[in-house]
């Protein structure tokens, strides 16, 4: 739990995004913090004509315990299907920097780049003695710039699509102590170019605020350098916040995404020990639900916001053998000007 007590001190917690207009003259700095979506929710709110916003996201997930489908394994169970290493546990750290500008009312564009940090432990044998070993990647992974187009507007209701590309500018090369290319979850980035796509829609009532949110990244390419792709991913969001005050809300959210297994395979020299090795074992289904906050600094006249939302798995069915994932942590700060 420390590095969630340390993002949540340092960046005091996280931004949702998402605007709610009271009305159609209501700006992205001036409304209520129940208008902002759980930090789990991205690509959700718009600014007004000339309005910039610069904003950090950092969420940090953990994964420990391996499974097949919804059952959990043993360690002898997964040694007996052939491998002879396994991840026992696993950190990942995405920290993000939104860009966006308004050039109308009815358009928001976005640069989204993120810098990835994932650890890993794994345990098994070596030439017939056990060993256990801990590594890890770092690096800038892939970029996203989007476009984001108001389709309604009113005091009690918003809905807006955003339509955007994931430029593989994320290292798909890294290579282990051994030489070879590393595990297919532990590369920065996809490869290729992806497709982003998501419809949001909120409704609010005096106090009471409630979305939803379809999301999909699609992948444009066959395969990448390396002989591969990720699978594509679909996603849906539906939260609820609640204003104590007009600076502080909290929320509840229930999210859900299915995620395709790994197309084709390395074409260059990798590692085959472990499951993380083989493109069969990613992908799947989870479903999660999740508590947050949602603030204004006054002192910023409104233009300062934070967030924090906490996530924790509600049901899960994997791919082959992977590990589970435990909980994660979202923390969030954006200033609009």
């Amino acid at each position: 739990m420390r590095p969630y007590i340390s993002m949540a001190g340092c960046t005091m917690a996280l931004v949702s995004s998402m605007t709610f207009a009271h009305t159609s003259s209501t700006t992205y700095s001036t409304g209520p913090s129940s208008g902002h979506a759980p930090a789990g929710v991205m690509a959700d709110h718009m600014h007004r004509a000339g309005e910039w916003m610069i904003g950090y996201r950092d969420t940090y997930s953990e994964y420990s315990g391996l499974a097949t489908g919804t059952s959990d394994l043993s360690k002898a169970d997964v040694y007996q299907l052939g491998y002879r290493m396994i991840a026992t546990d696993m950190t990942m750290r995405m920290q993000m920097l939104d860009f966006m500008y308004a050039p109308s009312d009815d358009v928001t564009l976005m640069i989204m780049p993120h810098y990835m940090t994932m650890d890993m432990t794994m345990e098994g044998f070596m030439m017939g003695n056990p060993v256990t070993r801990a590594h890890g990647e770092g690096d800038w992974g892939d970029t996203k710039v989007s476009a984001l187009y108001r389709l309604s507007d009113s005091i009690d209701a918003t809905s807006h699509v955003n339509i955007g590309i994931s430029l593989p500018t994320g290292d798909i090369d890294l290579v282990n102590r051994m030489g070879v290319l590393t595990h297919y979850g532990m590369q920065m980035g996809s490869g290729t170019y992806d497709l982003d796509l998501s419809y949001t829609h909120t409704w609010r009532s005096e106090a009471l605020t409630f979305g939803a949110q379809a999301a999909s990244v699609i992948r444009l390419q066959s395969e990448n350098d390396n002989g591969y792709r990720l699978g594509n991913r679909l996603s849906a969001s539906f939260w609820a916040a609640y204003d104590l005050s007009n600076d502080l809300s909290i929320s509840a959210r229930l999210g859900a995404q299915s995620v395709g297994r790994i197309k084709g395979e390395y074409n260059k020299p990798h590692a085959t020990m472990s499951p993380m090795d083989f493109p069969e074992n990613y992908g799947g289904d989870l479903v999660e639900a999740g508590i947050g906050v949602n603030g204004i600094l006054p002192d910023w006249a409104a233009r300062l916001r934070w967030g924090l939302e906490y996530t924790k798995p509600l049901y899960q069915s994997v791919n082959g053998v992977q590990l589970k994932k435990d909980q994660a942590l979202n923390v969030s700060l954006t200033l609009s000007f």
